[in-house]
């Protein structure tokens, strides 16, 4: 018979750590092996790590015990590099003067100042800076590591993750340049002398295609599109639940809005009773917190009055007539669309964000149209009346933007070929004088 092989604790040296045979409930050996490893905290406290193995028999258990004291040691000298137990923190937790530290502390400080939809918006940006950026010391990021950063963004609530949109990464660029700021003011052990997020490069999108939200119609696209709208609107009119936005994509086409700004438009926002129709901008709709706003202010806190076309008013009056039908049919009673809206779903509640997209995609498949966004149709008109030479000022109005700023940013190719044409005529006009 073999000898019987006797488990022991094995001499090591200190601090390389040790393992013990464990005893059953019977007080007999249970052929178990505890491996453990003792070190010191700051104070001096003895801390214990412990991991439990077994084998087929004795020399497997021993031979496993082995094994799991080496992965044990490489595992806290990696977590513990100088050999001394720091705090452990709790999941998400980020530990003092890194960035996910100081964001967390940025946003404590800075969200009392600000309205709930906003906190809303640079929360879903921090998300993206803790995940990557939250463990590293905020005094050691370079330029390089947040272009790189930058760079490889990518969405967080989609199955397949994909490459982040451009607006979405300048977005979280400049969440990560007000956390870096907040740093060096309020906090004088942060050691860097210039903010990294604003001298790394901005993302840029080598044209307007590449980036969703700043698309526009080109030619043939506009007639495209529509046509697919009545074909869509045409084949789903006798589904359970169809959704009629025909005319907000003529509003948005012809005056600009903001989808949220078409989402949220009431019927008394109209008033055709005028010689020349208005239309009133002053909401939009917003998702606070979870729960949807249906007329929340503007994305500008202010407000706009547009004239509406003679070719949009067949439009609207269709969609009235159609609205009444659907209330007829789908909710008769006195609870539906409380709210007044131009647009619902045929219960009479909003018409959600992400419906209004899915509606959008859905005609654009139809109309063979990629990559494009339901800003598209706002950047087309902005886009169409720029190049037919409407002033920037007035441009910039009736998109509702505080200044030039927003048109000269999104829209500078546009001016400049603006720009060019007139230049072009100069000499042509010259010739004549």
């Amino acid at each position: 018979m073999g000898r019987a092989v006797k488990t022991r604790t094995a001499q090591r040296a200190n601090g390389m750590g040790s393992i013990f045979p464990l005893k059953g409930k019977d007080g007999k050996p249970s052929g178990r092996l505890r491996v453990q490893i003792t070190l010191k905290d700051a104070a001096g406290k003895r801390r214990t790590f412990t991991k439990t193995v077994s084998g087929k028999d004795a020399r497997d258990s021993q031979l496993k015990a082995e094994e799991e004291l080496v992965a044990l040691r490489k595992e806290l000298d990696e977590r513990y590099p100088d050999g001394i137990v720091t705090p452990e923190l709790e999941e998400g937790e980020c530990a003092p003067g890194t960035v996910g530290a100081l964001t967390a502390e940025w946003m404590v400080h800075y969200f009392p100042t600000v309205e709930a939809s906003t906190r809303d918006f640079y929360t879903s940006n921090t998300k993206y800076i803790v995940a990557e950026l939250g463990h590293l010391p905020i005094s050691s990021l370079t330029k390089y590591q947040v272009a790189d950063f930058f760079r490889d963004l990518k969405t967080r609530n989609t199955a397949i993750p994909r490459p982040l949109g451009t607006t979405s990464k300048r977005a979280v660029r400049r969440t990560l340049g007000m956390v870096i700021d907040f740093a060096m003011q309020y906090h004088p052990e942060v050691t860097l002398t210039t903010n990294p997020a604003r001298e790394a490069k901005a993302p840029q999108a080598t044209k307007p295609e590449d980036d969703a939200d700043q698309r526009w119609f080109e030619d043939g696209e506009v007639q495209q599109f529509f046509k697919a709208v009545h074909e869509v609107e045409r084949k789903q009119a006798d589904t359970a639940t169809p959704l009629q936005l025909a005319a907000a994509w003529a509003i948005q086409y012809h005056l600009g809005l903001r989808p949220g700004e078409v989402r949220a438009l009431s019927w008394s926002d109209l008033d055709l009773s005028a010689d020349a129709p208005t239309l009133y901008v002053g909401h939009s709709q917003k998702r606070i917190g979870g729960k949807l706003i249906a007329r929340g202010t503007t994305k500008t806190k202010k407000s706009r009055t547009l004239f509406v076309p003679a070719d949009l008013l067949p439009t609207l009056e269709a969609h009235r007539e159609l609205q009444a039908a659907q209330r007829a049919r789908y909710a008769p009673d006195a609870t539906w669309n409380t709210e007044n809206l131009i647009f619902t779903r045929p219960d009479g509640t909003p018409v959600s964000k992400e419906a209004y997209a899915r509606e959008f995609a859905k005609v654009c498949r139809a109309a063979h149209i990629e990559d494009a966004s339901p800003y598209a149709l706002r950047h087309t008109c902005c886009t169409l009346m720029i190049l037919a030479g409407v002033p920037l000022p007035i441009v910039a109005k009736m998109m509702g933007h505080k200044d030039l700023r927003m048109v000269t940013q999104v829209y500078g190719h546009v001016v400049k070929n603006a720009v060019q044409g007139y230049e072009n005529a100069l000499p042509s006009v010259l010739a004549t004088v």
